[in-house]
């Protein structure tokens, strides 16, 4: 039987970012693949979207933990890869059609 992990709610925790950078971006395609190539054949563009590796400058009271659960002003999810002394690489969770912009970023869970 496996154990689940229990991930704990935090409140009013919380960083600013002074920097940050898109290191990578994968396209997530939404479309099945026999539309893509419809499109292709008549030309039409297909929107895509993208899932976004962000290397992330912060500073604040509170310090990062891999797989912590961050939220954007924009409601935008993300999960905490590494951590190292300050400079965190973190992963869009659902896919966007343009580079997140990243100020704030606030901790909404933890594993316990």
């Amino acid at each position: 039987m496996e154990k689940k992990e229990e991930v704990k709610k935090v409140i009013n925790k919380g960083v600013k970012v002074r920097s940050f950078e898109v290191i990578k971006k994968e396209p997530i395609f939404d479309t099945p693949k026999w539309k893509l190539k419809i499109a292709k054949i008549f030309n039409i563009p297909v929107a895509r979207k993208y899932r976004y590796a962000v290397k992330v400058d912060y500073y604040g009271s509170a310090k990062l933990r891999p797989s912590d659960v961050l939220t954007d002003q924009s409601g935008n999810i993300y999960t905490v890869l590494k951590d190292l002394n300050r400079i965190a690489m973190i992963l869009s969770y659902k896919p966007m059609d343009s580079i997140p912009n990243i100020t704030n970023l606030k901790i909404q869970g933890r594993k316990k």
